[in-house]
């Protein structure tokens, strides 16, 4: 810390009076690596739950059309019921039997069952097997292979939904099962940010108590301590052993207004107007 001429450095002596007074301000309250501590998992908890509403909306739609698969097989079964009435509708009335009587009358019951559930055929499937029947009792061999074309492409469009049914069938446990999982760890997230909330609102809560109070007063009773010892014990030595130049003056005018500002400032004042009696101006 010192030079060739053995004076004190007045940069190093600067530099060690910054840290000392920066230690006593900053040391109890200034933490420089806050930014390392972990922060409460709140971006976590967000995108759990944008997993979890996906998740949901996947679940339902899923099951949505897997409903509607359902109710399309439904429909289709509907359809071929109303066709098998319309054909036994149309015997001839010397044709009719006990058997083909109650064949109709059971298919009377279960559309009455059909139409409870699902509601009646649609006016546009009705039309439809209406026209099949048709062509399939025209006579005209034409006609019946035509209508043999269609019921022939309506089973494989109604095995198309089957097959996708079944598929969906096979989803809907494994998303439930995600969902579930994805909940629990919602949940337990949603626990983290509670803990960490309420440890922040105690944290609050303790920084005004009295314990905290007084911590501070020690701190600033630390911080005084320092400054003391830096002006009062420190500063006279060092001022004995610099040179008579601007930083010697400049660090005699900090520990003087420091440690007693009204009487080191009159003192200055009354060796200004003393220097100024005993050395005449220049001419």
């Amino acid at each position: 810390m010192k030079t060739r001429k053995g004076i004190i450095d007045p940069i190093t002596l600067t530099v060690v009076a910054v840290l000392a007074i920066s230690i006593g301000i900053f040391g109890a309250k200034w933490h420089p690596f806050a930014f390392l501590k972990k922060k409460p998992p709140t971006v976590e908890l967000k995108q759990e739950q944008a997993d979890l509403d996906k998740l949901r909306a996947d679940l339902v739609a899923t099951q949505d059309k897997e409903r509607a698969d359902l109710e399309a097989q439904v429909r289709a079964a509907q359809q071929m019921q109303a066709g098998a009435a319309l054909a036994l509708g149309r015997i001839p009335t010397e044709h009719v039997t006990a058997e083909s009587k109650l064949a109709g009358n059971l298919l009377i019951r279960s559309d009455l069952r059909l139409v409870a559930a699902i509601g009646k055929l649609p006016e546009d499937q009705q039309a439809e097997i209406l026209s099949i029947i048709d062509q399939a009792l025209s006579g005209k061999q034409e006609e019946i292979d035509a209508a043999n074309k269609k019921l022939a492409d309506k089973d494989g469009a109604i095995k198309l939904v089957s097959e996708e049914r079944d598929s969906l069938k096979n989803q809907i446990p494994v998303l439930k099962s995600q969902v579930t999982e994805k909940d629990t760890l919602v949940k337990a997230t949603q626990t983290k940010v509670i803990e960490y909330a309420d440890k922040a609102d105690a944290k609050e809560r303790e920084s005004g108590s009295l314990s905290a109070s007084l911590a501070s007063v020690f701190h600033w009773l630390e911080f005084a301590g320092i400054a003391y010892v830096l002006i009062f014990w420190l500063g006279p030595g060092i001022l004995k052993h610099m040179e008579d130049d601007w930083p010697k003056r400049a660090l005699r005018n900090v520990c003087g207004y420091l440690s007693s500002p009204l009487l080191y400032h009159d003192a200055r004042k009354k060796l200004s107007d003393l220097a100024d009696q005993l050395i005449p101006p220049k001419p």
